[in-house]
C-alpha cells in the first residue's frame, strides 16, 4: 500500500525546498533539509511519528548558518546529524526525533576536515572525514560508543597506504570501508585518482582496521551492510554509462565483483535488510517495485504499486511504518510512504 504525502502547509511556501536526509527515528521518521528564500537559506526539518501525519520544524536555531552532510539513527531514537558551519566540521544531536537540536563537540579534527558521512550499528558510530585540503580527499575516522565522546581513530600505513575511503557502513558485528588505493607513481593533479583500483577495510570494533582482500576493479564509492553480506558498488569499466558495478561479501573480509546489473537508486538500510526502489513498465503502466535483500545479491520484490512518478526515484528511507520516498512531483516535494506488505 502506498499514501502519497503533499499538503502545501507541511511541504510547500514561498521558499525552495530541499528535503536531503530521511532517516528512521524511532516509530516514525525524520527528514532533514533546506529551505531558501529571500536570497537566504536554512534549514528546517520534517516530523512523523508513523510516516502519514507530518509535522514542520521552521526554525532549528543550533543550526544557524549549517550546511549539512548527512543523519544518522542512534539508540533510543536519538539522532546525528553531521556538516558544517563557517566551513568548520560539525555535528549536532537530538534526544527528541529530530524536534529540538544542540550542537556536539568532537576533539582532535585535522585541520581543513569535512565530515561526509556518518553510520550506527551494535559496535557505535563511525564518522567520515574528509581532507579538502588535498584534492586526493584524503580520509579520517571518528569512532564514538554513543554519538558523544568521540576518538580520532589510528590509521596505520601499512593498513591505509595509497588507501581513499568513499564510503562507510555499520554491520551487526562491525563497521567496513570502501573506496579504492593510489597507484604507486602518483596520478596527475588533474585527475587524481587515475589509476586507483578497488580496494576494501573492515573492523569490528571501529578502532582497530584490517584490509580486506577485494577482486581487482574500479574504485568503489557505495557501501551497505545486512544480516547475510554486504553490497558494494563501484564504478563500471567495462562500458562507458553502464550502470553500477556490485561486489559482494559475506563478511567484509574478502570481496568478489558479481556479474549483476544494479538498476536503481542508492539503496538503504534498516533492520539490517538492504532496500532498493526502481521504475519500470509493466505494459504501459508504470511500477516503482521494491526489493528487499539480507546480502545486496539475492533480492526479493517486497511490493509493487502502480504509481507513476515524476522527477525520478529520490531518496529513500526503510523504518518501523514502512519506508519513504522523498522526491518531486510535478515540480512540487512529495513524500510517499509505501507500508511494510502483512505478514
Amino acid at each position: 500500500m502506498i499514501e502519497t504525502f503533499d499538503d502545501p502547509a507541511i511541504f510547500g511556501g514561498p521558499g525552495q525546498e530541499v528535503l536531503r536526509y530521511p532517516v528512521s527515528a524511532g516509530d516514525g521518521f525524520a527528514i532533514l533539509g533546506e529551505v531558501s528564500e529571500s536570497g537566504a537559506t536554512h534549514e528546517e526539518a520534517w516530523l512523523s511519528s508513523d510516516g502519514e501525519k507530518w509535522q514542520r520544524v521552521r526554525q532549528i536555531p543550533a543550526m544557524d548558518g549549517a550546511w549539512l552532510a548527512g543523519v544518522a539513527e542512534l539508540p533510543q531514537g536519538r539522532l546525528l546529524a553531521i556538516g558544517r558551519i563557517v566551513g568548520d566540521a560539525n555535528i549536532w544531536t537530538s534526544d527528541d526525533a529530530g524536534r529540538t537540536w544542540a550542537v556536539g563537540t568532537i576533539a582532535d579534527v585535522p585541520p581543513g576536515t569535512a565530515f561526509g558521512q556518518v553510520v550506527s550499528g551494535p559496535a557505535g558510530v563511525l564518522l567520515l572525514g574528509v581532507d579538502t585540503s588535498t584534492r586526493a580527499e584524503v580520509a579520517s575516522l571518528f569512532w564514538s560508543p554513543d554519538g558523544e565522546e568521540w576518538t580520532l581513530v589510528a590509521m596505520p600505513a601499512d593498513v591505509f597506504a595509497r588507501g581513499q575511503i568513499r564510503s562507510i557502513a555499520a554491520t551487526p558485528s562491525g563497521f567496513l570501508a570502501l573506496g579504492g588505493r593510489l597507484p604507486v607513481e602518483p596520478a596527475p593533479i588533474s585527475d587524481p585518482f587515475l589509476g586507483a583500483r578497488a580496494a576494501a577495510w573492515w573492523s569490528t570494533d571501529g578502532r582497530t582496521w584490517a584490509s580486506a582482500d577485494v577482486e581487482d576493479g574500479p574504485i568503489l564509492y557505495g557501501a551497505w551492510a545486512g544480516s547475510k553480506g554486504s553490497l558494494g558498488l563501484g564504478m563500471n569499466d567495462k562500458l562507458a554509462g553502464a550502470p553500477p558495478a556490485p561486489w559482494y561479501s559475506v563478511d567484509g573480509r574478502q570481496w568478489d565483483l558479481q556479474n549483476l546489473t544494479m538498476e536503481s537508486g542508492a539503496p538503504a538500510v534498516w533492520d539490517s535488510r538492504i532496500f532498493m526502489l526502481r521504475s519500470k513498465f509493466v505494459g504501459s503502466d508504470a511500477i516503482v517495485e521494491l526489493s528487499e535483500s539480507g546480502n545486496g545479491v539475492e533480492w526479493r520484490v517486497a511490493g509493487q504499486t502502480p504509481e507513476a512518478r515524476t522527477g525520478g526515484i529520490g531518496v529513500i528511507a526503510p523504518g518501523a511504518p514502512g519506508l519513504i520516498q522523498v522526491g518531486g512531483s510535478d515540480g512540487d516535494v512529495t513524500v510517499w510512504l509505501i507500508r511494510w506488505p502483512e505478514g
